[in-house]
């Protein structure tokens, strides 16, 4: 079921990029995403950092619109949302769809820092790896 609905929330996200028709709701999401989820979440992030809308926050999931026509969907099995937003800025940039400049300004939601004691200990970061058949 699971794989089923992030197949599903890929193509929506996929159609919100692309499909004329959604034009206007993609502009409104893109320009305005701190709307769309608010400031400091991974998916305003993703949506400032690239040409793309992102949605997340629904216990562990995002979603994400390329303009370029890309869809994507992440589900964190725990509901952890640091931990999807991680795994999709790591396969937007397994993609090739992140620019140096981007990859920059996604730094802290791509490796965020793990504290102990109020200190930062290490970094959080995937270690995803694609395979296309």
């Amino acid at each position: 079921m699971l794989r089923t609905t992030t197949r599903a929330m890929s193509l929506l996200f996929a159609r919100l990029a692309t499909y004329p028709e959604l034009s206007e709701v993609f502009t409104a999401m893109h320009r305005y995403p701190a709307l769309v989820s608010g400031n400091g979440e991974g998916d305003t992030a993703i949506a400032t950092a690239t040409n793309s809308v992102a949605k997340g926050r629904a216990l562990g999931c995002i979603g994400v619109g390329l303009k370029r026509g890309i869809g994507g969907a992440v589900k964190s099995w725990d509901g952890d949302n640091q931990i999807a937003d991680i795994a999709a800025v790591a396969t937007l940039d397994a993609l090739g769809a992140l620019s140096d400049s981007a990859r920059n300004s996604l730094e802290g939601v791509a490796r965020p820092p793990q504290l102990g004691g109020g200190k930062p200990q290490g970094f959080a970061e995937s270690r995803l790896e694609l395979k296309f058949a």
